[in-house]
């Protein structure tokens, strides 16, 4: 056994294309109708709003909406304390707070008063006017009469500290007539004398049309794989007279790395899916279908049908002791 890689980091197939920037996700990829959104965040850590003239950024051609404090709901927001405005009201309280947001018909539109906010940006970093500062070849200029200075995008992203973001819309006009196809087959290996069980290997086939980022897809496979084959063989909230027994994890059993059998997938491709391009999802694909795909197999290998799940040794003996239950 070659355990030379114990106690090491395992590089990740995805991470260079994650880190540069390179892969594509669901919401990079355009459709007719979308609508792009960008958001201007604050540069400064603590600062006080005297106005935000929207006049400019509403004449852009494609521009359908221009929004700011002023035109949304002065509720607050947040995951448990409600305290965050949707958008900085009188004042701003850490860098990249949001301060203005803009909708518009085409990326090129959004991109362009996009650009118009990282040129105050940088415009605020030499304490200069907005229009002193120029963007070329994807980095803001200060052209002054003096020597040119100039600062690239992960130099401002370095600035605001927070992540820059764009929205896109779509709506499903069409519902395919099957959403979605799969199947499974298990190779089982059953103990006659004690009625372990070990999944030898299985075999899942589920139809695909455009997969947006095929490594995550087929983590989302596996990873339902593997609850299915928890949730058929071992997992078990045990009750007694509503009492809940299994109290932890010491009691309610999942699987391991060594529980996990060898999967080979097949992607069948399908013709359309509800989602934009026809797109499919994929979410724990699988899960429902593994249990009586093992609870087969065993029957096929002892003749003893299962019909409660967990399939645990101590039935298949109950049921290899009487054949006729």
């Amino acid at each position: 056994m070659n355990s030379s890689t114990v106690g090491r980091p395992v590089a990740r197939v995805d991470g260079p294309a994650k880190v540069s920037g390179a892969c594509v996700y669901a919401a990079d990829v355009p459709g007719a109708g979308t609508l792009w959104g960008k958001f201007y965040r604050s540069p400064l850590p603590h600062a006080r709003i005297l106005n935000v003239d929207t006049a400019k950024a509403k004449k852009v051609p494609g521009v359908k909406a221009v929004i700011a404090a002023g035109d949304v709901s002065p509720r607050r927001e947040g995951y448990t304390l409600q305290d965050k405005p949707i958008f900085a009201r009188e004042k701003v309280l850490y860098c990249g707070e949001k301060v203005a947001g803009v909708a518009a018909v085409d990326k090129e539109a959004a991109e362009e008063d996009f650009i118009a906010c990282l040129k105050a940006q940088a415009a605020a970093y030499w304490r200069v006017a907005a229009g002193q500062v120029e963007w070329q070849a994807g980095k803001a200029w200060l052209v002054n009469g003096r020597k040119a200075k100039n600062l690239g995008l992960d130099d401002l992203a370095r600035m605001i500290e927070a992540p820059l973001k764009g929205y896109g819309h779509y709506k499903a006009e069409k519902k395919p007539s099957v959403y979605s196809f799969q199947a499974i087959a298990a190779d089982v290996e059953v103990d006659l004398e004690t009625g372990a069980v070990r999944v030898a290997k299985l075999y899942f086939t589920y139809d695909v049309t455009k997969v947006i980022n095929p490594v995550i897809h087929q983590r989302q496979i596996d990873g339902a794989i593997v609850q299915g084959v928890g949730y058929s063989l071992m997992e078990e909230m045990a009750v007694d007279e509503g009492r809940v027994l299994t109290l932890s994890l010491g009691d309610y059993k999942i699987p391991n790395i060594k529980d996990v059998p060898p999967l080979l997938t097949s992607l069948v491709r399908a013709k359309e899916g509800p989602g934009l391009y026809g797109v499919k999802a994929v979410a724990e694909a699988g899960i429902s279908i593994v249990a009586p795909a093992i609870a087969n197999a065993i029957y096929n290998a002892t003749g003893v049908r299962i019909m409660d799940l967990p399939v645990t040794a101590e039935k298949i003996l109950a049921g290899l002791a009487h054949p006729s239950r």
